[in-house]
């Protein structure tokens, strides 16, 4: 009966070592995930500028090749 109670105790601390690992796996992962979400509200953000800078850049093209009228001495220069 010994023996068996001197395994089932080893066993306890054999799974309280693997709890402890996976705890401190859990951790980690919390962390990077916490990392990849501001990456990603980051990102998002980005997109979010770039896309209305090239939409007021669209916008603007038109009139600007409008006011835009080469004079014919740029026109013949070669650099």
């Amino acid at each position: 009966m010994i023996d068996r109670q001197h395994h089932y105790m080893r066993e306890l601390r054999m799974r309280r070592k693997r709890m402890e690992v996976i705890k401190k796996e859990g951790t980690v992962l919390k962390g990077e995930k916490a990392r990849a979400l501001e990456e990603v509200k980051s990102l998002k953000q980005e997109i979010t500028s770039l896309a209305f800078r090239s939409s007021r850049l669209a916008l603007s093209l038109p009139s600007f090749a409008r006011r835009r009228v080469p004079s014919s001495s740029t026109r013949d220069h070669v650099p």
